[in-house]
Protein backbone atom coordinates (compact mmCIF):
# COMPACT_ATOMS: atom_id res chain seq x y z
CA UNK A 1 0.00 0.00 0.00
CA UNK A 2 2.57 2.75 0.80
CA UNK A 3 4.24 2.14 -2.41
CA UNK A 4 1.37 2.63 -4.48
CA UNK A 5 0.29 5.31 -2.61
CA UNK A 6 4.15 6.87 -2.51
CA UNK A 7 4.24 6.17 -6.89
CA UNK A 8 0.95 8.21 -7.34
CA UNK A 9 2.56 11.11 -5.10
CA UNK A 10 5.50 11.06 -6.80
CA UNK A 11 4.03 10.74 -10.31
CA UNK A 12 1.61 13.99 -9.47
CA UNK A 13 4.26 15.70 -7.74
CA UNK A 14 6.60 15.02 -11.19
CA UNK A 15 3.84 16.75 -13.31
CA UNK A 16 3.01 19.57 -11.02
CA UNK A 17 6.90 20.36 -11.15
CA UNK A 18 6.39 19.85 -14.84
CA UNK A 19 3.49 22.19 -15.07
CA UNK A 20 4.79 24.69 -12.79
CA UNK A 21 8.00 25.24 -15.12
CA UNK A 22 10.36 25.52 -11.77
CA UNK A 23 11.35 23.67 -9.00
CA UNK A 24 9.68 25.40 -5.60
CA UNK A 25 11.54 25.42 -2.39
CA UNK A 26 14.77 26.03 -0.98
CA UNK A 27 17.65 23.75 0.27
CA UNK A 28 16.89 25.46 3.55
CA UNK A 29 14.06 23.79 3.83
CA UNK A 30 10.66 26.13 5.72
CA UNK A 31 11.84 29.27 6.81
CA UNK A 32 10.92 29.86 10.40
CA UNK A 33 10.99 33.28 12.28
CA UNK A 34 13.49 31.65 15.03
CA UNK A 35 16.18 28.63 15.39
CA UNK A 36 13.72 27.42 18.07
CA UNK A 37 11.07 26.31 15.32
CA UNK A 38 13.51 25.71 13.52
CA UNK A 39 14.80 22.47 15.71
CA UNK A 40 11.05 22.00 16.45
CA UNK A 41 10.46 21.66 12.70
CA UNK A 42 13.88 19.33 12.13
CA UNK A 43 12.36 17.20 15.54
CA UNK A 44 9.39 16.83 13.68
CA UNK A 45 10.68 15.85 10.56
CA UNK A 46 12.87 12.92 11.95
CA UNK A 47 9.88 11.59 14.01
CA UNK A 48 7.92 11.19 10.39
CA UNK A 49 10.99 9.60 9.34
CA UNK A 50 11.21 6.87 12.01
CA UNK A 51 7.57 6.57 11.57
CA UNK A 52 8.23 5.05 7.87
CA UNK A 53 10.06 2.27 9.28
CA UNK A 54 7.17 0.85 11.75
CA UNK A 55 8.62 -2.85 11.52
CA UNK A 56 11.36 -1.91 13.96
CA UNK A 57 8.55 -2.38 16.81
CA UNK A 58 8.31 -6.01 15.44
CA UNK A 59 11.40 -7.16 14.35
CA UNK A 60 12.49 -9.47 16.43
CA UNK A 61 8.67 -11.30 16.29
CA UNK A 62 9.29 -11.31 12.75
CA UNK A 63 12.78 -13.34 13.26
CA UNK A 64 11.44 -15.87 15.69
CA UNK A 65 8.96 -16.86 12.62
CA UNK A 66 11.74 -18.11 10.72
CA UNK A 67 13.59 -21.08 10.22
CA UNK A 68 16.59 -21.60 11.46
CA UNK A 69 18.73 -22.65 7.87
CA UNK A 70 19.95 -20.54 7.18
CA UNK A 71 20.23 -18.98 10.39
CA UNK A 72 17.43 -16.16 11.28
CA UNK A 73 20.30 -13.38 11.78
CA UNK A 74 21.59 -14.07 7.66
CA UNK A 75 17.93 -13.63 6.36
CA UNK A 76 16.48 -10.77 8.37
CA UNK A 77 20.02 -9.06 7.38
CA UNK A 78 18.95 -9.17 3.89
CA UNK A 79 15.49 -8.57 4.17
CA UNK A 80 16.16 -5.40 6.00
CA UNK A 81 18.60 -4.02 3.98
CA UNK A 82 16.17 -4.21 0.74
CA UNK A 83 13.37 -3.02 3.26
CA UNK A 84 14.67 0.34 4.03
CA UNK A 85 17.03 0.86 1.05
CA UNK A 86 13.05 0.11 -0.75
CA UNK A 87 11.43 2.54 2.00
CA UNK A 88 14.21 4.97 1.66
CA UNK A 89 13.96 5.41 -2.15
CA UNK A 90 10.26 6.13 -2.12
CA UNK A 91 9.64 8.17 0.52
CA UNK A 92 12.34 10.66 -0.80
CA UNK A 93 11.08 10.52 -4.08
CA UNK A 94 7.47 11.44 -3.17
CA UNK A 95 9.00 14.28 -0.29
CA UNK A 96 11.34 15.40 -2.58
CA UNK A 97 8.69 16.02 -5.54
CA UNK A 98 6.05 17.16 -3.57
CA UNK A 99 8.40 19.71 -2.16
CA UNK A 100 9.64 20.74 -5.74
CA UNK A 101 5.76 20.71 -6.71
CA UNK A 102 4.47 23.23 -3.67
CA UNK A 103 7.29 24.75 -1.83
CA UNK A 104 6.94 26.37 1.83
CA UNK A 105 3.05 25.66 1.15
CA UNK A 106 3.90 21.79 0.97
CA UNK A 107 0.94 20.00 2.50
CA UNK A 108 0.99 17.02 5.57
CA UNK A 109 -0.88 15.40 3.70
CA UNK A 110 0.86 15.38 -0.18
CA UNK A 111 -2.67 13.81 -1.52
CA UNK A 112 -4.51 16.90 -0.45
CA UNK A 113 -2.73 19.27 -2.72
CA UNK A 114 -4.28 17.37 -5.67
CA UNK A 115 -7.45 17.35 -4.35
CA UNK A 116 -8.62 20.10 -7.00
CA UNK A 117 -7.33 18.36 -10.24
CA UNK A 118 -7.80 15.88 -12.14
CA UNK A 119 -8.32 12.49 -12.19
CA UNK A 120 -9.95 12.36 -8.91
CA UNK A 121 -10.27 8.39 -9.18
CA UNK A 122 -6.50 8.29 -8.58
CA UNK A 123 -5.77 10.44 -6.33
CA UNK A 124 -9.20 9.10 -3.83
CA UNK A 125 -7.20 5.54 -4.77
CA UNK A 126 -4.21 6.73 -3.33
CA UNK A 127 -6.08 7.85 -0.26
CA UNK A 128 -7.66 4.04 0.09
CA UNK A 129 -4.02 3.31 0.03
CA UNK A 130 -3.07 5.68 3.15
CA UNK A 131 -5.95 4.22 4.76
CA UNK A 132 -5.38 0.69 4.25
CA UNK A 133 -1.64 1.33 4.98
CA UNK A 134 -2.63 3.33 8.41
CA UNK A 135 -4.56 0.17 9.81
CA UNK A 136 -2.10 -2.15 9.12
CA UNK A 137 0.18 0.05 10.74
CA UNK A 138 -1.89 0.51 13.70
CA UNK A 139 -1.70 -3.60 14.41
CA UNK A 140 1.70 -3.15 14.16
CA UNK A 141 2.46 -0.82 16.72
CA UNK A 142 -0.06 -2.28 18.94
CA UNK A 143 1.51 -5.91 18.79
CA UNK A 144 3.93 -5.04 21.50
CA UNK A 145 1.15 -3.92 24.02
CA UNK A 146 -1.19 -7.20 23.03
CA UNK A 147 1.59 -9.52 23.45
CA UNK A 148 2.54 -8.41 26.84
CA UNK A 149 -1.44 -7.98 28.30
CA UNK A 150 -2.47 -11.14 26.63
CA UNK A 151 1.02 -12.64 27.91
CA UNK A 152 0.25 -11.14 31.30
CA UNK A 153 -3.50 -12.45 31.66
CA UNK A 154 -2.88 -15.68 31.22
CA UNK A 155 -0.18 -16.14 33.43
CA UNK A 156 -2.80 -14.25 36.12
CA UNK A 157 -5.32 -17.11 35.00
CA UNK A 158 -3.49 -20.33 34.59
CA UNK A 159 -6.05 -22.25 35.03
CA UNK A 160 -9.02 -21.03 32.35
CA UNK A 161 -8.86 -23.16 29.56
CA UNK A 162 -11.19 -20.60 27.87
CA UNK A 163 -8.54 -18.34 27.69
CA UNK A 164 -5.97 -20.71 26.50
CA UNK A 165 -7.53 -22.72 24.29
CA UNK A 166 -8.40 -22.02 20.55
CA UNK A 167 -11.55 -22.82 18.48
CA UNK A 168 -12.31 -23.68 15.21
CA UNK A 169 -15.32 -23.00 13.85
CA UNK A 170 -17.34 -25.38 11.75
CA UNK A 171 -18.93 -22.75 9.29
CA UNK A 172 -14.91 -21.68 8.30
CA UNK A 173 -12.56 -24.45 8.35
CA UNK A 174 -9.09 -23.58 8.56
CA UNK A 175 -9.96 -20.56 11.18
CA UNK A 176 -8.86 -20.67 14.85
CA UNK A 177 -10.18 -18.24 17.39
CA UNK A 178 -8.51 -17.34 20.56
CA UNK A 179 -11.20 -16.02 22.59
CA UNK A 180 -8.66 -13.52 24.57
CA UNK A 181 -7.12 -12.22 22.00
CA UNK A 182 -10.70 -11.63 20.07
CA UNK A 183 -12.31 -10.11 22.93
CA UNK A 184 -9.21 -7.59 24.16
CA UNK A 185 -8.45 -6.68 20.71
CA UNK A 186 -11.54 -5.73 19.87
CA UNK A 187 -12.16 -3.98 23.17
CA UNK A 188 -9.31 -2.45 22.88
CA UNK A 189 -9.37 -0.94 19.59
CA UNK A 190 -12.96 0.07 20.53
CA UNK A 191 -12.09 1.94 23.20
CA UNK A 192 -8.74 4.11 21.16
CA UNK A 193 -11.22 4.74 18.37
CA UNK A 194 -13.94 5.75 20.62
CA UNK A 195 -12.00 7.90 22.87
CA UNK A 196 -10.52 9.58 19.40
CA UNK A 197 -13.87 10.66 18.32
CA UNK A 198 -14.79 12.38 22.01
CA UNK A 199 -11.55 14.10 22.33
CA UNK A 200 -12.13 17.02 20.40
CA UNK A 201 -15.47 17.84 22.30
CA UNK A 202 -15.55 17.59 26.05
CA UNK A 203 -17.43 14.76 26.86
CA UNK A 204 -21.38 15.80 28.14
CA UNK A 205 -21.22 18.99 26.57
CA UNK A 206 -21.95 18.15 23.03
CA UNK A 207 -24.73 20.13 21.84
CA UNK A 208 -27.24 18.17 19.83
CA UNK A 209 -29.65 20.70 19.20
CA UNK A 210 -26.77 21.82 16.87
CA UNK A 211 -25.77 18.22 15.36
CA UNK A 212 -29.12 17.28 15.01
CA UNK A 213 -29.13 19.82 12.14
CA UNK A 214 -26.58 18.42 10.53
CA UNK A 215 -28.21 14.78 9.67
CA UNK A 216 -31.03 13.72 8.28
CA UNK A 217 -33.45 11.82 10.79
CA UNK A 218 -31.97 8.69 10.51
CA UNK A 219 -28.74 10.05 11.42
CA UNK A 220 -27.01 9.82 8.28
CA UNK A 221 -25.11 12.46 6.65
CA UNK A 222 -25.35 14.24 3.39
CA UNK A 223 -21.14 13.89 2.61
CA UNK A 224 -20.21 15.76 -0.14
CA UNK A 225 -19.06 13.60 -3.11
CA UNK A 226 -16.33 15.77 -4.91
CA UNK A 227 -13.66 18.28 -3.84
CA UNK A 228 -14.81 21.48 -2.81
CA UNK A 229 -14.42 23.83 -5.55
CA UNK A 230 -14.76 27.68 -6.25
CA UNK A 231 -17.38 29.03 -8.52
CA UNK A 232 -17.08 30.44 -11.85
CA UNK A 233 -17.62 34.34 -10.83
CA UNK A 234 -15.03 33.52 -7.66
CA UNK A 235 -12.30 32.58 -10.15
CA UNK A 236 -10.85 36.27 -11.12
CA UNK A 237 -11.36 37.78 -7.72
CA UNK A 238 -9.64 38.02 -4.44
CA UNK A 239 -12.15 37.38 -1.79
CA UNK A 240 -9.56 38.02 0.88
CA UNK A 241 -7.98 41.74 -0.52
CA UNK A 242 -10.51 43.26 -3.11
CA UNK A 243 -13.10 43.91 -0.34
CA UNK A 244 -16.05 43.17 -2.10
CA UNK A 245 -15.53 39.72 -2.92
CA UNK A 246 -16.67 36.50 -1.01
CA UNK A 247 -15.84 33.24 -1.28
CA UNK A 248 -18.10 30.48 -2.80
CA UNK A 249 -17.33 26.72 -2.50
CA UNK A 250 -19.80 24.48 -4.34
CA UNK A 251 -19.87 20.41 -4.03
CA UNK A 252 -22.49 17.70 -4.71
CA UNK A 253 -23.92 14.81 -2.86
CA UNK A 254 -25.98 12.02 -3.30
CA UNK A 255 -29.38 14.31 -3.39
CA UNK A 256 -28.49 17.62 -4.71
CA UNK A 257 -26.05 20.78 -4.79
CA UNK A 258 -24.07 22.26 -1.60
CA UNK A 259 -22.87 25.97 -1.98
CA UNK A 260 -21.24 27.59 0.78
CA UNK A 261 -20.28 30.97 1.28
CA UNK A 262 -17.44 32.61 3.38
CA UNK A 263 -16.27 36.02 4.16
CA UNK A 264 -12.07 36.09 4.08
CA UNK A 265 -11.66 39.75 3.47
CA UNK A 266 -9.28 41.06 5.79
CA UNK A 267 -6.52 37.72 6.16
CA UNK A 268 -4.77 36.31 3.34
CA UNK A 269 -1.98 33.27 3.21
CA UNK A 270 1.57 35.10 3.10
CA UNK A 271 4.42 32.72 1.42
CA UNK A 272 7.03 34.79 3.04
CA UNK A 273 6.09 33.67 6.82
CA UNK A 274 4.25 30.40 5.52
CA UNK A 275 1.16 31.68 7.42
CA UNK A 276 -2.03 33.44 7.38
CA UNK A 277 -1.88 37.21 8.27
CA UNK A 278 -3.69 39.93 9.16
CA UNK A 279 -4.08 42.95 6.98
CA UNK A 280 -7.24 44.44 7.88
CA UNK A 281 -8.35 44.02 10.91
CA UNK A 282 -12.23 46.08 10.50
CA UNK A 283 -13.31 44.85 7.12
CA UNK A 284 -16.21 46.40 5.73
CA UNK A 285 -19.77 44.35 5.60
CA UNK A 286 -19.31 42.43 1.99
CA UNK A 287 -22.62 40.85 -0.19
CA UNK A 288 -23.28 38.84 -2.67
CA UNK A 289 -25.28 37.03 -4.93
CA UNK A 290 -26.06 33.48 -4.74
CA UNK A 291 -27.73 31.68 -7.50
CA UNK A 292 -28.63 27.52 -8.35
CA UNK A 293 -26.36 27.77 -11.21
CA UNK A 294 -23.46 28.41 -8.99
CA UNK A 295 -23.51 24.81 -8.75
CA UNK A 296 -21.74 23.73 -12.23
CA UNK A 297 -23.60 20.07 -12.29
Amino acid sequence: MSFTYATIGSALGLAKVIENGEIKGSIGGVPTSNPTKKVWAVSQALGDIAFAFPFSVIFLEIQDTLRSNPPEKVTMKKASIMAVCTTTFFNLCCGGLGYAAFGNSTPGNLLTGFGFYEPYWLIDFANACVFLHLVGGYQVFSQPLFAITERWIIKKFPNCRTLHEDYNPKLIPGLRLNLLRLCFRTAYVAFTTGFAILFPDKPGHHDFFVLKKLVLPDGSTLRAKLPGRPTRDCLFSDPTRDGKSLLKIWNMNDFTGILGVFNCQGAAWCRVSTKNLVHNEQPGAVSCTIQAKDVHI
